[in-house]
């Protein structure tokens, strides 16, 4: 996960980004996943990145990374704008 990202997910409210933002180590997709939480649907994984798609009731476009965390990364900050 590069920088941009992180400090978007810190700006965003993401728990314990802090440290990441400062040069220590970032998210798990566990974690990542667990912070959508029930808006979660399902990874996917495409000839050249990963989508993470919303649960289909949420009415969410899905959101697109080079990463699995990324793509749930950006999920995340899409719910949580």
């Amino acid at each position: 996960m590069n920088y941009k990202l992180a400090k978007q997910l810190k700006e965003a409210g993401f728990p314990g980004i802090e440290w990441m933002t400062d040069g220590g180590g970032e998210p798990t997709l566990s974690e990542l996943i667990e912070a959508v939480g029930d808006k979660f649907g399902r990874l996917e994984k495409t000839e050249s990145n990963w989508k993470c798609l919303p649960k289909p009731s949420d009415n969410l476009d899905w959101t697109v990374g080079e990463t699995p965390s990324e793509a749930v990364a950006k999920l995340y900050l899409k719910l949580n704008q």
